[in-house]
């Protein structure tokens, strides 16, 4: 609120006063834009349209996405996307292979200490017939005796040859369950779509050519032939009624006053006040009696003179709430109403001031219709 002192007030309640939080103008400064598709996209959508009323579409790979040219996408995020890394089918290629028996007798573990059938002979031939000890060998189910000799057990050796493994893998008991590196015989495999799938959905295999898909747009859903629907409910799709950022183009604007008009107001209010209200008070001498009159009001009347100032009925020149100075230098000033003036609650009353003081001071404020207070 503006204010000065005696006079009026002026109200800026509403005024904007902190420039600092106004708007800035520009889109990007806007909340809550709606997201839409900026010029370059559409322009990408209308130029993707041929006139002969089918859509020229592409297909686009950016690492594990597919794209195609105005419509939807795939993620491959969990494809197996490096053939060359997938097993190949091929038993050496596996890793942590089991330990299987080579059929070779060097490769068994824990042998026991044997004589080889060499030895065996050597020791048969070493007994002369002769003049020598006849000996006999003798086998009791595992174990081979020597008559006056010793004996050897053959409990831990393989007396059944046509159980021994034959070396072949097929032969193997309790193989391991093995990938086949058929994809069929994949397990959790993800729902995906095949080539000729991918096709179907933009390529009519009824035709030798193909037909290429089409675009519509029936209100605000965008469709195209043989695939989804996008739906554009709620997009602004009028942009000729779109803000351009010009603060003039704005409604519902605050009404406030510019920087140029609230300097003129301001000029004109200081006018106002120094010619109504600042006014400087004239200094009129008064050297005889006489009437009050107009010039009299706002100023000061300085009395060097005894001398008397009569205020005459229906002085319209003095409004209520005016105010006349006096001031009375080593004198007497007498102030006199006629018939129908009440001065001081008196009618036709009259008030002496200064009796020839060396200097004093007094006033006269009209308080209504013919009626005055002389201080």
């Amino acid at each position: 609120t503006l204010s000065i002192s005696g006079g009026n007030s002026i109200s800026f309640e509403n005024w904007d006063s902190n420039a600092a939080d106004d708007f800035s103008g520009i889109y990007e400064d806007l909340q809550n834009k709606p997201e839409l598709y900026d010029k370059t996209e559409i322009d990408n959508l209308i130029s993707g349209i041929e006139t002969t009323g089918g859509v020229s579409q592409n297909l686009n790979l950016d690492q594990t996405t597919l794209f195609i040219s105005g419509g939807n996408s795939i993620s491959f995020d969990n494809w197996d996307t490096n053939a060359s890394e997938d097993f190949s089918g091929i038993y050496e290629d596996l890793v942590n292979k089991p330990e299987i028996f080579s059929g070779e007798f060097n490769a068994l573990k824990n042998i026991p200490i044997l004589y080889t059938a060499e030895e065996v002979d050597n020791l048969i031939n070493g007994i002369e017939t002769n003049g020598g000890v006849s000996q006999n060998l003798n086998l009791d189910q595992s174990t081979l005796s020597i008559s006056g000799g010793n004996s050897i057990s053959f409990d831990n050796w393989d007396t059944n040859a046509a159980d021994d493994f034959s070396g072949n893998y097929k032969d193997l008991i309790d193989l391991p369950e093995l990938f086949s590196s058929d994809y069929n015989d994949l397990i959790n495999a993800p729902e995906i779509y095949t080539k000729n799938q991918v096709d179907s959905l933009t390529i009519n295999n009824g035709g030798s050519e193909g037909t290429i898909q089409s675009l519509s747009l029936d209100g605000q859903n965008l469709t195209i032939t043989g695939g989804n629907s996008i739906s554009f409910e709620g997009w602004d799709m009028d942009a000729s009624d779109d803000f351009d950022g010009d603060y003039s183009s704005l409604t519902g604007t605050p009404i406030f006053y510019t920087q140029e008009e609230v300097d003129n107001i301001k000029a004109e209010i200081l006018k106002d006040v120094e010619d109504n209200y600042a006014k400087k008070a004239e200094i009129i001498s008064f050297t005889s009696s006489r009437n009050i009159n107009s010039n009299d009001v706002g100023n000061t009347i300085a009395c060097i003179y005894s001398s008397t100032l009569t205020i005459s009925s229906g002085f319209s020149a003095m409004q209520v709430g005016d105010v006349i100075n006096l001031e009375v230098h080593g004198t007497t000033l007498t102030v006199n109403g006629t018939s129908g003036v009440v001065i001081n609650g008196k009618s036709g009353g009259y008030t002496e001031i200064g009796n020839d003081e060396v200097y004093t001071g007094g006033l006269i404020r009209k308080t209504g219709n013919n009626s005055y207070i002389v201080l």
